[in-house]
């Protein structure tokens, strides 16, 4: 955070800020600040400050802003001339907001519950038609009902396959295992990585998401799912007596820290292969008490609780 030489001065209930890319300009003759630092000195009426920081959903990146908006916007070093407790509420205010921003919700039953539904009721249309098509079509055997299952799943789930034709082809040329697995009492975790082996030759990646939304569509109960907003929701858990080394003895690639608490980290994304991750989400299932609820049903609540956490996090 850089300071500059002519801190700007501003009356917190009047002052507006002009913010564009290159930094933020002055008002009414008075100074700069550049890039996301610097110091403001602020003008009293503490009443403003009361208000909270305003959510940033719907402001442009560029424009007219009021000082409250800017300090939501930007992290700066707050001085008051009149009140030093104005100061404090601003500052409070910025850190409450982005506090309140950034918290995950919290795994138990009501709000697994209250998630799932709210959901279903989202994507309601969507959720039909792939359950219809996966139910019309159990299994693999057919490339022309293999391909409509990967181009439907691709889109409406947004897994990102370019190359959905190679992709159904592999399955479909694996039929025999892939369909073992899936029918399986348990069904094998490690279809999961054959999947993703087989994408590989026509994406050039490891299509985790796309595998793990495919295997789940066959046996809902049975497939965690990973995907970028379920990924943002476990690491979010940091910190939490889920992720306590203590728990994870057996797989320290989640949470190794190293024999210095102080520098734990917390790793949901460390895993190679689908059982490991598979294990994760048994632990995180027995540990919230949702051994009611499916895979299915968890995974809509950690796809909205990600969704929303991103969502909070672009704007702060």
């Amino acid at each position: 955070m850089t300071t500059t030489t002519a801190p700007m001065i501003l009356n917190a209930e009047s002052s507006t800020l002009d913010f564009c890319a290159g930094g933020v300009g002055g008002w009414a003759g008075g100074g700069a600040v550049g890039g996301a630092g610097g110091t403001v000195v602020v003008i009293g009426l503490p009443q403003w400050a009361q208000k909270g920081a305003p959510s940033r959903a719907g402001l442009p990146h560029k424009g007219q802003y009021t000082v409250l908006e800017f300090l939501s916007l930007h992290w700066v070093t707050v001085k008051c001339l009149v009140a030093p407790e104005t100061a404090l509420l601003i500052v409070d205010a910025v850190r409450y907001h982005t506090a309140m921003e950034t918290k995950p919700t919290v795994p138990n039953p009501s709000s697994v519950r209250d998630k799932r539904d709210q959901f279903d009721n989202k994507f309601t249309v969507v959720e039909r038609a792939l359950a219809e098509l996966f139910r019309q079509y159990p299994t693999n055997d057919d490339e022309a009902h293999v391909l409509l299952k990967v181009v439907a799943l691709n889109r409406l789930y947004s897994t990102g396959i370019l190359a959905v034709e190679g992709v159904a082809r592999h399955i479909y040329e694996h039929a025999e295992e892939v369909d073992g697995a899936l029918k399986g009492n348990p069904p094998s975790p490690e279809v999961v990585d054959q999947i993703v082996a087989f994408t590989i030759p026509a994406t050039g990646r490891r299509e985790w998401s796309f595998a793990t939304k495919y295997c789940s569509w066959h046996r809902p109960e049975s497939y965690p799912i990973w995907d970028s907003n379920v990924a943002r929701y476990l690491r979010s858990l940091k910190g939490s007596d889920f992720t306590r080394p203590d728990n994870w003895k057996d797989y320290p690639q989640f949470a190794d820290y190293g024999g210095r608490a102080a520098d734990g980290r917390w790793r949901p994304d460390n895993w190679t292969y689908y059982r490991e991750f598979a294990v994760l989400m048994n632990r995180f299932r027995d540990f919230y008490n949702l051994r009611s609820f499916t895979f299915k049903e968890i995974d809509k609540f950690l796809w909205l609780s990600g969704e929303e956490l991103r969502n909070r996090r672009s704007r702060s």
